[in-house]
């Protein structure tokens, strides 16, 4: 009780000040209480009001993070770092970098790149960022938008209609961007459906999701340089709004020189509840790959010593050559996914009861009936097992990948 008394004396004397400002009113001078649990439901109270008083927007509970965007700091990178070719009039799963984040050229005559990058990021006195993008024209003269965006899930965007919301992110201008023009804009876009996705865009210029009641675009031109900074904007989701999708886009002039340098980095996006950006909000490596993996499941062998279990459980079931392997997604995808993969007979191979190591066949896998959000059932075909043998699908240190996509 002593050390009770303590800390409400403290409490009081530190909200003296702000009440003087209006912010919070004093306590009595001699409170009473009628037992221990009032004292403790008061300092609670108390401490919530001095947090709500001095740093409002960096309180969020850990279960309701601010950043409505996944991967804002693109440290998930499932694809790998390698170059991604954006889409023309889509974004098929082939044009995201790293995870939620596609990108598109707008017309068949251009070319676009998405690329992780782990260098030449922000310094001092700006945030550290262990990743970020470049995103530039290969190719291409007519003078189209080109945009990075990734799709809000309507579970999120929902509980935010009519509300504002701030989008600020940290980007870099490159040099021959620059040297045609200096202007970024931002875009949200908004639409009354649930979840339509990226696959489908407007007539050309097509930089709008083809969503069901789509709104007004939401824009803000930013100019950018050659130093990284931060920019902010705000928008009002509008009322009836069931799904969104954010968006930075630029547009090459035609005389423009198309290379590496033709666009800009960036890393750092957020967008957040309010009308004001509150400092970046960097999450574990683990609960954005937990986020990331149910739109996005990669098996990449590249990253497993060789003789490791790749997958496991299966069965040559009343075939010789056939191997059944269930594989279970590590969390519940948003839906049932596509699958793709690239597997030859030097990348990954079968151990079974009645053979060592043995390299896969061609053709070498396919699904097994339908895939469902919780998992998946792939046949890899090999030679000379005994039938209703049990199977183990293991590394061969090659560079096979299995890529289980529901990206919208």
């Amino acid at each position: 009780m002593r050390n009770l008394g303590r800390k409400l004396l403290f409490a009081s004397a530190f909200l003296a000040p702000l009440a003087a400002w209006g912010a919070v009113p004093l306590l009595p001078s001699t409170p009473t209480f009628s037992e221990p649990s009032q004292i403790v439901g008061t300092l609670n109270f108390l401490i919530n009001t001095i947090n709500t008083a001095i740093t409002p927007q960096t309180m969020a509970n850990y279960a309701t993070p601010r950043n409505l965007l996944d991967n804002g700091g693109m440290q998930i990178q499932q694809r790998g770092t390698g170059t991604r070719t954006c889409g023309t009039t889509t974004i098929p799963s082939s044009a995201y970098s790293a995870d939620r984040w596609g990108c598109n050229v707008n017309v068949t005559s251009g070319a676009g790149t998405l690329q992780v990058i782990t260098s030449n990021l922000p310094a001092a006195p700006l945030p550290t960022f262990n990743a970020g993008m470049v995103f530039y024209r290969t190719s291409g003269a007519l003078a189209q938008p080109q945009c990075v965006m990734q799709e809000i899930p309507t579970s999120r965007i929902t509980p935010l209609a009519g509300q504002n919301v701030n989008l600020s992110f940290y980007a870099q201008g490159l040099a021959n961007m620059l040297a045609e023009q200096t202007t970024l804009n931002a875009y949200l876009f908004t639409g009354t459906g649930t979840d339509e996705g990226l696959q489908s865009f407007t007539a050309s210029p097509a930089i709008t999701p083809a969503f069901t009641g789509i709104a007004s675009t939401l824009t803000t031109a930013f100019t950018i340089t050659s130093s990284w900074a931060r920019y902010s904007t705000s928008f009002q989701v509008p009322s009836t709004a069931t799904e969104a999708a954010v968006a930075l886009c630029w547009t090459p002039t035609v005389g423009g020189t198309a290379g590496t340098t033709d666009g800009f980095r960036f890393t750092g996006v957020q967008l957040e509840q309010g009308t004001s950006a509150s400092a970046f909000e960097f999450r574990s490596y683990g609960d954005e790959l937990v986020t990331a993996e149910r739109y996005f499941y990669a098996i990449n062998e590249g990253t497993i010593t060789a003789g490791t279990v790749m997958v496991g459980g299966g069965s040559a079931q009343g075939t010789t050559t056939t191997c059944t392997t269930a594989i279970p997604f590590p969390v519940t995808m948003i839906k049932a996914p596509t699958y793709t993969n690239a597997l030859t007979a030097s990348t990954f191979k079968l151990v079974s009861a009645s053979q060592t190591a043995t390299a896969l066949s061609t053709p070498f896998s396919a699904t097994l009936g339908a895939n469902t959000p919780y998992g998946a059932s792939i046949n890899f075909t090999t030679t000379g097992m005994t039938a209703k043998d049990g199977c183990f699908l293991v590394s061969a240190a090659g560079s096979g990948t299995m890529q289980f996509t529901a990206d919208f």
